[in-house]
């Protein structure tokens, strides 16, 4: 794991870097509060059901997720309880069909990015309470609530706000959701994150033009459906880091560090200690290295 003052640089393919269109400015547009945890994770608060959860913003997922109170392996603050919300018709079974296979193991103390395979889960469909700076509104929307994982995970958020288009059902994203009840004009989000303090901030929209000095670069990414960058090369000063053939870099929220495939642990570890030398302590057997310093 690193902390984000590490610079790789990545050259991207040159059908990424096509150019692009820039996401609208104007139209209506609304603000939410987020939250930033201990690992610069974004997240919300919601209320689902008359129920109330914090939820990370991640760019894997296309729908909203969390835990039920029948998931024993969920060791989460705060678990949806389904069966409270059905009896009070705030919440309806959608489907019990199996739509998510893994999900991260979200604990900031883990030293991996690991996946969780979920054996159960089901989708529901109810209100969702939105605390929007403006004002408090609320919307209808498919949520998915996971009842049994194969393993025990331990995190600081309840659950996830997917941001990623769902390709099956566009319609059934939580930001599309936002477009039909006419909240938003187009399905456009911008993350406003601030260096000091608590005040940082969702726009959904538009993309902000007010915060950004000079020109703007645009990166395509691999397809409409993902947040993932096709990388050629990549180096951490003057060394040349090995890349896979079709190898991807995934934007998400929900990861706090960067993160590399295992096989090239060794080669970034060399090329960190040779670049930043005594600024970087790496931790061989968890496979991390942090930097010692704050980041100027």
């Amino acid at each position: 794991m690193f902390k984000t003052c590490l610079l790789v640089l990545l050259a991207l393919s040159a059908s990424s870097q096509a150019k692009l269109s820039l996401p609208p400015t104007t139209g209506n547009f609304t603000y939410m509060k987020v939250n930033k945890d201990r690992g610069n994770r974004l997240s919300g608060n919601f209320t689902i059901s008359d129920q109330n959860f914090t939820l990370g913003f991640s760019s894997v997922h296309s729908h909203l997720i969390m835990a039920s109170q029948d998931c024993s392996h969920c060791l989460v603050t705060s678990k949806f309880n389904q069966t409270e919300a059905l009896r009070t018709n705030s919440t309806s079974l959608s489907s019990s069909r199996l739509h998510y296979a893994k999900w991260y193991n979200l604990n900031f103390e883990a030293q991996s990015a690991s996946d969780i395979n979920i054996n159960k889960g089901n989708f529901y469909e109810g209100q969702i309470g939105l605390d929007f700076v403006s004002n408090n509104t609320s919307i209808n929307q498919t949520f998915f609530v996971i009842d049994s994982t194969d393993l025990k995970y331990h995190s600081e958020l309840d659950g996830a706000i997917g941001i990623q288009s769902d390709m099956n059902d566009p319609n059934s994203t939580f930001v599309n959701k936002l477009v039909q009840n006419g909240l938003i004009d187009s399905p456009v989000m911008s993350f406003y994150t601030s260096t000091t303090g608590n005040q940082s901030y969702v726009k959904f929209g538009s993309m902000d033009e007010s915060a950004f000095e000079g020109n703007v670069s645009q990166v395509g990414t691999t397809n409409t459906n993902s947040w993932s960058l096709q990388v050629v090369n990549a180096s951490i000063g003057n060394d040349s880091l090995p890349i896979d053939s079709f190898m991807t870099v995934n934007l998400d929220p929900m990861l706090p560090y960067i993160y590399v495939p295992s096989a090239h642990w060794t080669i970034f570890k060399d090329s960190l200690k040779t670049n930043f030398g005594s600024d970087v302590e790496c931790d061989t057997f968890v496979g991390s290295c942090k930097f010692l310093n704050e980041c100027s």
